[in-house]
């Protein structure tokens, strides 16, 4: 198998040259908790889907995964300032970083990278009530009202929404100004952590073209109620060849670099 190189891929894959940060720089964890950690304090259930472990990730398959098929996501903090004096915590981001590696353990599975991770806020003044959303309706409206730029696909990541995890179209569009329903995915950030990733990783699929299946193992779980939500749980992670495909065929996932 051929040698990688960390550098090589950062610059080629990430634009990214000098002095580098495994987790800042490669992963696009910018984030710790008052102790230092990147995924803050976990219980005994959050395990990543790629090692069974808490924390520990494979570099190798990382720079496998974002040097080959792609997503990038722009991450879109509600009502957050800087200093953490708005609605999200230090808690917050680190249960995001650790959803982000879960979705990144689930789609590398099909050989589907995330590869940048762009971070933005929306401050609480221009957050108004979008921090706690109520339904779908409410989530169309956060997405038509902000978004980041064309090229990655939006996350948004509130407090609480009222009646499901988490809300996206299937087969999002990449033209964000297109008013297209939801032209992001929005998911809360209430729940644990390996579910929210599970449900991260679940709503970004929906945007990449995937419908709900029949199998609650599956990432896409069951909508066995006919309610339009999936029912997934923290062991949702299989994703098929087929999925993978489909996944690969949206405009948002870039070729290999």
């Amino acid at each position: 198998m051929a040698t990688l190189s960390v550098r090589d891929v950062a610059r080629r894959c990430l634009g990214r040259t000098g002095n580098l940060s495994v987790d800042s720089d490669l992963y696009g964890y910018v984030f710790r908790d008052t102790d230092g950690s990147v995924f803050g304090t976990l219980s005994s259930s959050d395990t990543l889907p790629g090692s069974g472990e808490p924390t520990t990730r494979s570099l190798r398959r990382h720079l496998e995964t974002i040097s080959g098929p792609a997503v990038d996501l722009v991450v879109i903090l509600v009502a957050h300032e800087d200093d953490f004096s708005g609605r999200v915590s230090r808690d917050d981001v680190t249960k995001a970083q650790y959803a982000l590696q879960v979705t990144r353990d689930i789609y590398a599975q099909r050989g589907i990278g995330v590869r940048r991770i762009v971070w933005q806020r929306i401050p609480v003044a221009q957050a108004g009530g979008y921090a706690d959303i109520k339904d779908r309706g409410e989530a169309q409206d956060l997405t038509d009202d902000f978004s980041g730029p064309d090229g990655g696909v939006d996350l948004f990541l509130v407090q609480t929404i009222g009646d499901a995890g988490g809300w996206s179209n299937v087969d999002g569009p990449c033209d964000k100004t297109s008013k297209f329903d939801l032209s992001g995915a929005v998911l809360e950030l209430s729940g644990g952590r390996r579910i929210t990733g599970v449900l991260a990783a679940h709503e970004v699929a929906h945007y990449l073209k995937l419908e709900h299946g029949n199998d609650p193992t599956n990432l896409m779980g069951a909508d066995t109620n006919g309610d339009g939500i999936g029912e997934v749980n923290s062991n949702s992670t299989g994703l098929t060849a087929a999925q993978g495909a489909s996944m690969r065929s949206h405009c948002a996932v870039s070729d290999a670099c």
